[in-house]
């Protein structure tokens, strides 16, 4: 439960930054995704029920904070979660590299189901840029969670201490 809590916690901390401090300090295109990486670390570290709910809450307060449909980035961040925890199930993903490339993967995978969607509403022009900007998003992120995910772990072991106890 307190790891449930904490991690909602965080959720809304990164959730307010993303939509606002980051914004400052990085190219709205290029800024990374960092409830994408909370989402992946969650895949690493907690259990299908908590993770599940976890991802699909988040989803939906990012649904709201961005004006997207209601329900979009719950489905996006739900499989991104159950696709971490598999991957690392399977392959044992948490190392450096391994969180990476997986935080990677799971930004390409949310950019192009935000293009195709936006495709289906509007006619875009897909060219080389918008390829380009996904990449660079896609590795911008892919690099913060590797500086993300090691400051979430030390985060959680602080917090689950038991105050008092040798």
């Amino acid at each position: 439960m307190r790891d449930f809590l904490l991690i909602c916690a965080m959720g809304l901390v990164l959730l307010i930054l993303q939509t606002t401090a980051v914004g400052f300090l990085i190219a709205a295109r290029y800024k990374p995704d960092l409830v994408l990486v909370l989402v992946s670390w969650a895949g690493l570290r907690l259990a299908l029920l908590p993770g599940i709910g976890f991802s699909f809450g988040i989803g939906a307060l990012t649904d709201l904070m961005s004006g997207s449909p209601m329900g979009f980035f719950s489905l996006i961040y739900s499989v991104v979660f159950l696709a971490c925890s598999y991957l690392n199930a399977t392959f044992d993903i948490d190392r450096h590299i391994g969180r990476a490339v997986t935080v990677f993967g799971a930004t390409l995978f949310s950019a192009v189901v935000v293009l195709f969607m936006r495709w289906l509403s509007e006619p875009l022009e897909l060219g080389p840029y918008t390829a380009w900007g996904i990449l660079v998003k896609s590795l911008i992120t892919s690099l913060a969670a590797v500086v993300m995910i090691p400051a979430l772990d030390r985060l959680r072991t602080g917090s689950t201490k038991l105050i008092g106890v040798p």
